[in-house]
Formats: structure tokens, C-alpha cells, sequence
């Protein structure tokens, strides 16, 4: 067999569109605030909680009074751990730009389906369609009556065309509540 290692692709503020997960997870921090003890605030995409009353403390400068519970439910698919997950109802889309990217993981997932498109120019390049069902012991009449399908808990897209400024496009949808640990470019 063949060992494809993929380099890291990061998604930052700057290369990220758009999502349809809601960034609701606490009030955005504001400089003119008083802050007690406890209260959650969100700011550059983490959340933070209070551990002493303060004012004019910007929490990722200020860890004596700001404990980093970590990212966002919209950023944490983009941590860099399996752990931390992002939950959605239904339909989570992100939109990214990327540049030669030609392999997509998907880790940690409670989902039924996983779709990615890229865009060059506004037009499709390449697209796939992948199920998150594993129906791979499912070969006669009796295991389809009798066993379990599975969820699959990652999954690779290789092939993705390698192109500059590219548009990448990845639906994940659910029957009612998903999730979704790790997207790794």
C-alpha cells in the first residue's frame, strides 16, 4: 500500500467565507464592559470565561482574568483536535478558500452524508458525494434484516484537483442532530 501524508492546510479568518453554523455560543467581549465573575464572552472566534471582575481586558491578552475554554461551536471543526466538535441541525455548510488542496479528512463525524465541491472561477472542477453509512457487512438478505449499519467516523476524499484560489465548498448533513470533529485540508 501507499502512505499519503497531507500537510496541513489552516483555515484562518482570512481564507474563510462563510458558514451556516450560527457563532451564538456567548456575547462578543466588548472594551467598555464590566465583566463579573463567570460571565461567557466570545472574541476572535473562542470562547472565554471570566475569572475575576474586570473592564478594558481584552481575554486573549489577559489570561489572569480570561480562562480560554476554547473555539466557537462554527471554529472548533477547524482546531486541529478530534476532541473538541462542531454540533449542527440538519445541514452544516462551510465555505473556504484554498490553494492546492488535493486531499480532504473528515474526522469524528455523527452525520449522514458528506459532500465537497470545488469551484474555480465560479465553476464546478470536481465534486464527491460521500455516504456515512458503513454498509460493508451488509451483503445478503440476512445481515440487511438483522444488522446494525454503522457510522463511519472519518473519511478521506483523495484527487481533488490542485488549483490556486479555489473555492471549496462541504455540506454535512443529518437527520436531526450531527456533528462534526475534524475537517482536515
Amino acid at each position: 500500500g501507499v502512505v499519503k501524508f497531507i500537510l496541513p492546510y489552516y483555515i484562518t479568518y482570512s481564507n474563510f467565507v462563510s458558514s451556516t453554523v450560527a457563532e451564538a455560543d456567548a456575547s462578543l467581549w466588548g472594551s467598555g464592559t464590566n465583566y463579573s465573575i463567570g460571565t461567557l464572552v466570545m472574541w476572535k472566534h473562542r470562547v472565554y470565561s471570566a475569572t475575576a471582575a474586570s473592564t478594558n481586558k481584552q481575554p486573549d491578552l489577559n489570561p489572569d482574568v480570561w480562562f480560554d475554554k476554547g473555539p466557537t461551536n462554527r471554529w472548533a471543526v477547524f482546531d486541529s483536535k478530534v476532541s473538541s466538535a462542531t454540533t449542527f441541525t440538519n445541514t452544516a455548510t462551510y465555505v473556504v478558500t484554498v490553494s492546492n488542496v488535493d486531499t480532504l479528512a473528515f474526522y469524528n463525524m455523527s452525520a449522514d452524508s458528506i459532500t465537497a465541491t470545488l469551484r474555480v472561477a465560479g465553476s464546478v472542477v470536481w465534486t464527491n458525494t460521500q455516504s456515512c453509512f458503513d454498509t460493508s457487512g451488509i451483503n445478503n438478505v440476512y445481515n440487511y434484516l438483522f444488522f446494525a449499519v454503522r457510522r463511519k467516523k472519518r473519511i478521506v476524499m483523495l484527487g481533488l484537483p490542485p488549483h490556486v484560489n479555489a473555492e471549496l465548498t462541504i455540506t454535512l448533513t443529518a437527520t436531526g442532530s450531527g456533528s462534526i470533529g475534524l475537517i482536515y485540508l
